[in-house]
């Protein structure tokens, strides 16, 4: 999740979207998103909220009700990558590479893939060390197709990292990027996609959510709520862009864009039924994949 140099604590946000996965499996039988390892891998304080029903519909839906619109956005997010890694996986693509991976559980989950699909988790040290620890703890062993990879995105390429393991450049690699783009620069968002798109096997696909800097009336409270939420984390949201205008860019850089998904294709693809009525992504959540040449 979001690195950053001046941060030596684990990621914050990392850990409270873990939890939104934890409840979502607990109370909502994964409808979107089903991770049922999420409930151990977030932090005691998350696990407490996220297995007492009554505690965590009255912070979830009562308490922090303006931020629920958040909630979708973390399921919707990940249901529309791995859909959409499962295609790639489909046509061949052999490697996965989850750029800020934070807790995600993958790897965990889909063990029946071991065989033909390599993981490579990056993420900022603090946050992977403390993932493994809390693996260990719980006796979990990760598949040996699994490798971690400590990144700091601010200073560091992802291309170089990638070269200090088993990882083929040579070979098309599907790259979720999840979560993470919205607390770093632009600068430093697109040094790496410009990093991934000339050294990358051509082929290969990334997806990446970000905040677009339209906002609707209905959703300002809550950006706003999100705003403080994540400062006072020490993991502030700096960047946004302009959904009508990123595809050029994205072109120029070596890549086709195949989707630039709006919250409302996200609504209608996920939460159309009775059991996620309560659930959407906010306005200004956009979630792109992308082609290298």
């Amino acid at each position: 999740m979001p690195p950053s140099p001046k941060r030596n604590t684990p990621s914050r946000m990392a850990e409270a979207a873990t939890a939104v996965r934890a409840a979502h499996h607990l109370h909502e039988q994964g409808a979107v998103f089903d991770d049922p390892y999420a409930i151990n891998l977030t932090s005691i304080g998350w696990r407490f909220i996220a297995k007492n029903k009554r505690v965590y519909h009255f912070i979830a839906k009562k308490l922090l009700k303006v931020l629920r619109p958040v909630h979708g956005q973390v399921l919707a997010r990940s249901r529309f990558t791995e859909d959409r890694l499962m295609d790639a996986i489909s046509a061949g693509i052999t490697q996965y590479v989850i750029l800020g991976a934070g807790f995600d559980s993958f790897a965990l989950r889909r063990q029946d893939l071991s065989s033909s699909l390599k993981i490579f988790e990056l993420d900022h040290p603090h946050t992977q060390q403390l993932k493994q620890n809390r693996l260990k703890a719980l006796r979990i062993t990760p598949p040996d197709t699994l490798t971690y990879l400590p990144i700091d995105f601010e200073q560091e390429h992802i291309s170089q990292i990638l070269k200090q393991s088993a990882f083929d450049h040579t070979q098309p690699t599907f790259f979720s990027w999840l979560g993470t783009v919205p607390y770093l620069t632009q600068e430093v968002v697109f040094e790496t996609l410009n990093n991934l798109a000339h050294s990358q096997a051509s082929g290969s696909e990334l997806i990446f959510d970000y905040a677009n800097t339209k906002i609707t009336s209905e959703d300002q409270p809550a950006v706003d709520k999100l705003m403080k939420f994540t400062q006072r984390r020490g993991e502030p949201l700096i960047t946004q862009f302009d959904a009508s205008k990123i595809n050029p860019k994205l072109n120029q850089l070596r890549f086709d864009v195949l989707e630039n998904v709006s919250q409302a294709e996200w609504r209608l693809h996920y939460y159309n039924n009775p059991q996620t009525a309560d659930l959407r992504p906010l306005s200004a959540a956009y979630i792109t994949h992308l082609r290298v040449r």
